[in-house]
């Protein structure tokens, strides 16, 4: 890219901290391997030509892409792209799931969140199978939760409700 830049061997060789023959022996070794003149040379001057111009044009590319790939991988592992699989149990969680994955969308455009409804025992099993990355669910069962890692997101109430004129109403807690 330098050579045809500066469109001299010499330029190329001081931009790149290097002497003119090893810059002239690397482009004579690729227009070997390729097979095709990359440049046109005389004792004035070095121009590009068509096939040269072709691939300056998809080094660009491949070095914009090399580029953009190590961005992509960096983003993958900071959990910015790529896909999220969460499971939800519809009656813990109609009070915060809307507003949780609209946020999640939000922060992280590039993040494709899919939504399943399931049970608790759906859940583990979709765990097992590596369906799912997230659960939100009630708490699970004491006999496994060593498999797993739970938060709780918050603690909810059990209410009982009766009618205005029942024999419970009157009272303020009641004993199940």
């Amino acid at each position: 890219m330098s050579v045809a830049a500066h469109q001299s061997f010499s330029a190329a060789a001081r931009e790149l901290n290097t002497v003119q023959p090893a810059i002239s022996r690397h482009i004579a070794m690729l227009e070997d391997e390729l097979g095709v003149a990359l440049f046109i040379r005389n004792s004035r001057e070095v121009a590009i030509t068509s096939a040269g111009e072709q691939l300056l044009h998809d080094a660009k590319q491949i070095i914009a892409l090399a580029d953009k790939a190590k961005d992509q991988v960096k983003r993958a592992q900071q959990g910015q792209v790529g896909e999220l699989n969460i499971a939800y149990l519809s009656s813990a969680c109609l009070s915060f799931m809307a507003d949780l994955i609209r946020s999640y969308s939000q922060l992280y455009p590039d993040v494709h969140v899919s939504l399943f409804e399931m049970t608790a025992s759906e859940q583990i099993t979709a765990f097992n199978q590596n369906r799912i990355d997230v659960g939100f669910s009630r708490p699970l069962p004491a006999g496994i939760q060593d498999e797993f890692i739970s938060t709780d997101i918050y603690i909810d109430k059990l209410v009982a409700v009766v009618g205005a004129h029942h024999p419970l109403a009157q009272h303020t807690q009641i004993a199940l």
